[in-house]
């Protein structure tokens, strides 16, 4: 088995987080990380992953500002409004802010229409070779993997309470009642995508 196309964090680094040394149980861990990865670009509405769109058409919204699904913008290759080809830059037709994912209209507004917006890009993290996923984005997949890991190792899925010699315990299972751990959430608002 191997990791997904949108997996966000290496099978190698989870297992230095996760402090496993072995190769047994890659298949479960890599199923985690895709899992996660799912999880996250579900929680966000974007694909957080490094990724090309052709062609892609969005509906122009009479505003200034037009906010592309995917960000980070890495390369931007063209952009066509109802057909015209349109030049970035401040003198130009649009500017471009690549981090927060955006096109700026210089000279008015985007034209209103379905579809009206043609657009060519490459967006998202890079998680391999240079890594560009912020750290915090990093520590969100690798805490997330690792509660699931825990309750695989521990079977706990779904139990909220047991009984053990000395007495019960109550826990709530991340998988059935909250499934995403607060601290995760946190980091991922803030990746949320802006409509």
């Amino acid at each position: 088995m191997a990791l997904g196309a949108y997996a966000l964090a290496t099978l190698a680094n989870a297992k230095v987080y996760l402090g496993i040394a072995d190769t047994t149980w890659d298949p479960v861990l890599e199923m985690l990380i895709d899992a996660v990865s799912e999880q996250f670009n579900s929680y966000t509405d974007r694909v957080l992953l490094n990724a090309t769109y052709t062609a892609l058409l969005l509906d122009g919204n009479g505003k200034e500002i037009l906010y592309l699904p995917n960000a980070p913008i890495t390369t931007l290759t063209s952009v066509y409004e109802n057909d015209n080809l349109l030049t970035e830059g401040s003198t130009a037709d649009f500017i471009k802010y690549a981090a927060e994912g955006y096109l700026y209209r210089v000279d008015g507004h985007w034209a209103e229409g379905q579809q009206n917006i043609k657009i060519t890009y490459t967006a998202g993290y890079v998680v391999v070779t240079t890594p560009t996923i912020p750290k915090d984005l990093q520590m969100a997949v690798y805490l997330q993997v690792a509660l699931l890991w825990k309750e695989q190792k521990t079977k706990a899925w779904g139990e909220s309470a047991r009984t053990v010699p000395a007495g019960s315990t109550s826990q709530v299972s991340q998988a059935t009642d909250q499934p995403l751990d607060p601290r995760v959430k946190a980091i991922l608002d803030k990746y949320v995508r802006i409509r």
